[in-house]
């Protein structure tokens, strides 16, 4: 995966991957509300995945190529997909296991670590996801099997207080 990193102003900073780009007319995307200069006829622009929905609210977001300042490929960014918020960009700190720091981001041990720790993470999510198919079948199969006992009991003339 190729990570981008550009700024788009002063102060923000976008970090992701280009999923893809298109080039529309100037007039739609001044139409859309775009601040783009009047002599451009045609705009590219890109669609940026640029995940952290925790941090910033959605996935993906189109970006002008006319507001992309000092684009570059930063050295040492990781992805990591996560199971909900989107994927991770970004430069990890530290691995962290049940509140406490396991190794740093700068430990070269870190790599082999954060491998064993999502394969660990993974195990236990699958492992979950069984145990909660199993017992979810089982009541559910309960519940059916009591709904037709019921449902017998009803074409039987009993009611509640004969049951009972």
């Amino acid at each position: 995966v190729e990570i981008t990193n550009f700024r788009t102003g002063e102060v923000s900073s976008v970090m992701g991957e280009i999923v893809r780009s298109e080039t529309i007319t100037a007039t739609l995307a001044r139409e859309g509300g775009n601040p783009i200069d009047e002599g451009q006829d045609l705009v590219t622009r890109y669609l940026f995945k640029q995940g952290n929905r925790d941090q910033l609210g959605t996935d993906f977001v189109w970006h002008f190529g006319n507001t992309m300042q000092t684009v570059n490929y930063p050295q040492g960014a990781f992805v990591v997909e996560r199971r909900e918020w989107g994927n991770f960009y970004g430069f990890p700190v530290a691995l962290m296991t049940d509140g406490l720091v396991t190794v740093t981001a700068e430990d070269e041990a870190f790599p082999a670590q954060l491998s064993v720790a999502l394969e660990r993470a993974i195990s236990r999510a699958n492992e979950q996801r069984q145990i909660e198919r199993r017992e979810v079948g089982r009541i559910n199969t309960a519940m059916e099997r009591i709904r037709l006992e019921l449902r017998g009991m009803e074409l039987q003339g009993l009611d509640e207080a004969q049951v009972a």
